[in-house]
């Protein structure tokens, strides 16, 4: 189902520790990208620019966007922005910088290869397919949001009583992260990274149609990487009443590599068991698409026109 090519062996940190690291979270992508080098793509400055849409002209103080470019220009952008957006939900949510430039490039090239017309990539695309991790890691947390009290039996209230009760749920699911644990005031604890809520945003953000990044780059998702499973919002509500924090990288970073090294723990027990549990993650995931009702009450724009409409809009102020 998908054309895009295998990704390269890179991972959250950089140099001889980001393959390790990367070998850890996703073994089976990295045994495959090794298997199958490609050879090295022509330098850059090689390539003519990417043509801009006609009329557009660039002014160095105006935010880059997708929609400033030609159609066969902007159709590689997307796709490179929603292959970039795969990694980012697929692999690891927190890149380093180092590591988002180099993605960014890549899904480039690998756009430009599958419309068999090479550009060249700039620093202005570069920026355009980058800002995509944002956007996926802001959906995430909607997502995670929305769902978060009702999965958890937290309430919102002005209540000292249902505040303390809060709290204390909290510090409940915080313990030895239970929140993630199939039950969490289960004992002993079992079901790791099995609550419900992950399942429930995984669909709703990578798996929600046909067109969705989970099914378009499925070698980013199956099996389900240990870097996807690790995000976690309980701090917003650690007072007892929800209190929305800002989401910054630097702010969830170190939250985010905890609970990351707890599921590399987790894997390391039984590494072929703990894949198999991940591969069937994800063909959950994807085999429930084939068979859904659907709600008419749904929007009917599909990911893939969310990104087109993205692009357009992104062009335009909305005066004209």
């Amino acid at each position: 189902m998908s054309d895009a090519p295998p990704p390269s062996p890179t991972s959250p940190k950089s140099g001889a520790e980001a393959v390790k690291i990367h070998h850890r979270l996703h073994p089976t992508l990295g045994a495959r990208s090794d298997a199958s080098s490609a050879p090295p793509a022509k330098r850059s400055k090689e390539y003519e620019d990417a043509p801009f849409r006609e009329g557009f002209v660039a002014v160095r103080s105006t935010k880059p966007a997708a929609g400033d470019y030609a159609d066969l220009a902007l159709a590689i952008i997307i796709r490179a922005c929603r292959e970039y957006s795969a990694r980012i939900a697929g692999l690891y949510m927190l890149p380093a910088s180092g590591v988002q430039a180099q993605w960014a490039q890549e899904c480039f090239r690998n756009a430009c290869g599958v419309a068999k017309r090479q550009y060249a990539y700039t620093d202005r695309i570069g920026k355009i397919v980058r800002a995509r991790g944002s956007q996926v890691r802001g959906k995430t947390i909607e997502t995670f949001r929305a769902l978060f009290a009702g999965n958890y039996g937290l309430e919102r209230s002005s209540s000292s009583k249902i505040i303390a009760a809060n709290k204390r749920k909290v510090a409940q699911l915080l313990q030895n992260s239970a929140f993630h644990y199939k039950d969490p005031a289960a004992n002993p604890l079992v079901g790791f990274a099995e609550n419900r809520i992950i399942a429930q945003v995984r669909k709703a953000t990578t798996f929600r149609t046909k067109e969705s990044v989970g099914i378009v780059f499925p070698n980013y998702f199956n099996p389900i990487s240990l870097g996807n499973i690790a995000m976690e919002l309980i701090a917003e509500w650690s007072t007892g009443s929800f209190i929305a924090s800002k989401f910054t990288e630097k702010a969830v970073v170190d939250s985010y590599e905890k609970y990351v090294k707890d599921v590399e723990k987790w894997s390391a027990m039984k590494p072929t068991v703990v894949e198999n549990i991940r591969k069937k993650w994800y063909w959950r995931a994807s085999e429930t698409l084939t068979s859904e009702v659907i709600n008419d009450n749904e929007s009917s724009i599909n990911d893939a026109q969310e990104e087109a409409l993205r692009a357009e809009l992104e062009g335009r102020t909305g005066a004209a």
